[in-house]
């Protein structure tokens, strides 16, 4: 754990500047169906999860505050597609920072 107060969400909120949580309302994602970021209801394929993740980094790619999202995402254990990563990807990117060179 690096020095600092606070616990590391918090950490990331004040580096973030999200107090606020204003950078939420320049996402490109604002207002679109959350379907295709945390999926339907019902089952789907895995090719059907695969396109629509697909789908949803395309807008990621396109945003403008996407290093903002990574970042909260990985800070909340978001769930979904956010900041361009799969929660899946997010692991392995939490795994790789923890356990990596020092």
């Amino acid at each position: 754990m690096s020095g600092g107060k606070g616990t590391r969400l918090e950490r990331i909120r004040a580096e973030l500047g999200l107090g606020s949580e204003a950078w939420k309302a320049r996402a490109k994602c604002k207002g679109s169906d959350p379907d295709l970021w945390l999926g339907p209801d019902r089952e789907e394929t895995r090719e059907e999860k695969l396109a629509r993740e697909d789908d949803a980094k395309v807008v990621c790619g396109e945003c403008g505050v996407k290093d903002e999202c990574l970042e909260w995402a990985i800070a909340t254990r978001g769930k979904g597609v956010m900041g361009g990563t799969t929660d899946r990807e997010r692991r392995g990117l939490t795994w790789t920072r923890n356990n990596g060179p020092r």
